[in-house]
């Protein structure tokens, strides 16, 4: 019985490493797809529904309208890097912390991603200067 709860509890574990190893994964991809600004990259992690902050501008938007925002937003700042300063999980779901180096200059950039049965998704996003 001891061995069968030992074996137990260690594949929880290990179920939970890996989670939290591909959510980490995930963040790392959606960093680099902002560093370039890759906003196919980006957006196909987008969830149907996606809180944005953009210059100032606050609202959910809808997956396709997410992607026009951050289509416009990339044109008028022509990304040069995007450097994660702070990643780590909370309730959940993941998220990182950085600054967007842009032509226009640097923006505190945000975003947490979650964990649903179809996958992990995009849930906010905020880019500010």
């Amino acid at each position: 019985m001891k061995a069968y709860l030992k074996r137990f509890f260690l594949t929880i574990l290990f179920a939970l490493f890996i989670q939290s190893a591909w959510a980490q994964g995930i963040t790392e991809q959606v960093g680099s797809a902002i560093g370039s600004g890759n906003v196919a990259g980006i957006s196909r992690y987008f969830d149907n529904a996606v809180s944005m902050t953009v210059s100032g501008s606050q609202s959910t938007y809808s997956r396709s309208q997410a992607e026009m925002v951050l289509r416009d937003f990339f044109g008028k700042n022509a990304v040069r890097s995007f450097q994660a300063e702070h990643t780590g999980n909370s309730n959940g779901s993941s998220f990182a912390i950085g600054t967007l180096v842009t032509a226009n200059g640097a923006f505190r950039t945000f975003f947490t991603i979650r964990h649903t049965e179809n996958g992990y998704v995009i849930q906010e996003i905020r880019i500010e200067k």
